[in-house]
């Protein structure tokens, strides 16, 4: 079982890094996994999981520690964030 950020109305779950591997070792070993969730995770108004919002978040997030840079120059960061 794990959590979600959000699920569309087809049962389409969204969640943070981390559940996918769940759900890819679950189904290769003929493990039923399941996302627990209150109602207010639903979201009928999105039709599947392709109309999830997901937000690009400042890169900075993760090159730096308290405005201080610890990522080398010129490296690309994709920062995603479940809105």
């Amino acid at each position: 079982m794990f959590g979600a950020d959000r699920i569309a109305r087809n049962g389409d779950v969204a969640n943070k890094i981390g559940t996918y591997k769940l759900a890819v070792v679950g189904r290769e070993n003929g493990v039923p996994v399941y996302s627990v969730a209150p109602t207010s995770t639903v979201d009928l108004a999105l039709p599947d999981g392709d109309a999830i919002p997901i937000e690009e978040r400042d890169p900075r997030e993760v090159t730096d520690i308290g405005g201080i840079r610890i990522a080398p120059e010129g490296i690309v960061v994709a920062n995603p964030a479940l809105t």
